[in-house]
């Protein structure tokens, strides 16, 4: 609690000040972005994720700050631990250097508890955030990249391919290749079958906004990546972009005239050892599906792993960086290829 506010967990009816405030609240990184809720985005991570909490700080003239957290489970070092992960941190320009978004994570801090490990990405330039990070991390290090692409193109699936849906008896399969693609790296997330299975098949409102795919050969199950159509919920407005970079994407034309993007992402993304043909295959199938909902698709990715062949990245593709702070009871090698929190 502030002197002249409070914090609290976030209400349904928060909707319409929480557009405000994200309005309000646009990233001040080298990329400046703010969203549109085009949904009610109380409701859908109820629904979608009820991992998640959301706090909001509010005063006297309604709200002022808000911030996410969600709990989990990750692997360090080989090992597995509770796990939270922190973000949409957000403080309206009227009430900054209030320590207003000090108070907004030493709750989300709180909610995880003292064993947890904590995560955060942080975009390169948002000194306000690596400030707030520095007080409670252990670390900071790393890059991840974190391209954003045009939707669209046909599929182009390899001979003897198919990339669909998974069927009862491939759920199982999928999570124990991703297991074993994603073996030995920092902070990812273990899942079962059950576990992709249950996201897959959560609904707000009836609409399914996101799935998992699987490719399928000869072999079996060989590949899978999980499409999360997040330009169903909210699109992202791009206030501000280097000039350089502004340049290009409107020469390439790669961002919409109107400067929303309405984004989709997939994670979660794995392929068999050798099949770089998968790779190809589940990229420009992401690319054909993400275009039903929107206008881009984007990920993250350690570009020190093996998932710098699923994405053509080109030195004229916006793409932002973010480095990860964590706060751990043992210490990460920094050595070791990073998921994305």
């Amino acid at each position: 609690m502030g002197s002249d506010y409070t914090l609290r967990p976030v209400r349904v009816d928060d909707f319409d000040a929480l557009v405000a405030l994200g309005t309000a609240s646009a990233d001040t990184g080298r990329i400046r972005v703010a969203p549109r809720y085009l949904r009610n985005p109380v409701e859908v991570w109820a629904a979608l994720k009820p991992e998640l909490q959301w706090v909001v700080a509010e005063a006297e003239d309604g709200l002022i700050g808000g911030g996410m957290v969600v709990l989990g489970e990750t692997e360090v070092e080989g090992e597995r631990y509770p796990s939270a992960t922190l973000g949409g941190l957000m403080v309206h320009p009227a009430h900054r250097r209030r320590g207003i978004a000090r108070a907004l994570t030493e709750w989300r801090l709180e909610r995880a508890g003292p064993d947890a490990v904590i995560a955060a990405a942080i975009q390169t330039g948002n000194e306000g955030s690596f400030a707030n990070a520095k007080r409670w991390a252990t670390q900071i290090f790393g890059t991840l990249t974190v391209p954003v692409f045009r939707a669209g193109g046909e599929p182009s699936p390899a001979r003897g391919l198919e990339i669909r849906e998974p069927r009862d008896d491939e759920w199982d399969a999928a999570a124990a290749g991703l297991a074993e693609f994603e073996r030995g790296w920092s902070l990812r997330n273990p899942e079962t079958g059950a576990s992709l299975r249950e996201r897959s098949a959560g609904a707000v409102s009836g609409d399914r906004l996101q799935r998992y795919q699987v490719a399928v050969g000869a072999g079996g199950v060989v590949g899978g990546f999980e499409l999360f159509e997040q330009g169903r919920i909210q699109s992202v407005m791009v206030e501000h972009m280097p000039v350089s970079m502004r340049l290009v994407t409107r020469l390439l034309r790669m961002m919409p005239p109107d400067g929303e993007i309405r984004q989709a992402s997939i994670s979660r993304i794995w392929y068999a050892a050798g099949r770089e043909d998968v790779a190809r295959a589940l990229w420009a199938y992401a690319r054909a599906i993400a275009a039903e909902s929107g206008n881009a698709i984007g990920t993250q990715y350690d570009a020190r792993g093996p998932l710098r062949t699923l994405v053509p990245l080109r030195p004229w593709t916006p793409k932002g960086q973010v480095s990860v702070a964590v706060r751990s009871p043992v210490r990460l090698s920094e050595d070791r290829i990073l998921s994305p929190p």
